[in-house]
């Protein structure tokens, strides 16, 4: 499962995004559409549940929120979660009251991408 913190600019480079925050990202990139994109994926390749994870990649943004909920005024920023599973055999998660108070705090929207892959399983 894959889960990103991305800010895409189109005013800031990603290196005004982080003296803004003060937070390393883990990428960046310059878009062919003339924007900024900066990236932050604690625990890329740790396999985990979402809720962990989300929790995880949460509280390493906590002590940002402020700078991160300026930015997101007139920018683009977003959690990105890709979710990848076997055709017929993907569980469900949800979030809680609390990760969506952060998600809220920080001024970010979510996006969810989920991918299924597999046979049909018999009938």
């Amino acid at each position: 499962m894959g889960k990103v913190f991305n800010i895409k600019s189109k005013e800031l480079t990603a290196q005004e995004i982080t003296s803004e925050i003060r937070l390393q990202p883990t990428r960046t990139n310059r878009a062919r559409l003339k924007f900024s994109v900066w990236c932050f994926e604690p625990q890329k390749d740790v396999p985990e549940e979402l809720e962990r994870k989300l929790d995880y990649l949460l509280d390493c943004l906590a002590p940002y929120q402020e700078k991160i909920a300026k930015l997101a005024s007139t920018n683009y920023v977003s959690i990105n979660i890709a979710y990848y599973g076997y055709k017929s055999w993907m569980g469900g998660w949800g979030l809680n009251a609390q990760q969506i108070r952060q998600i809220s705090t920080l001024g970010c929207e979510i996006d969810f991408d989920l991918y299924a892959y597999g046979l049909d399983l018999p009938e």
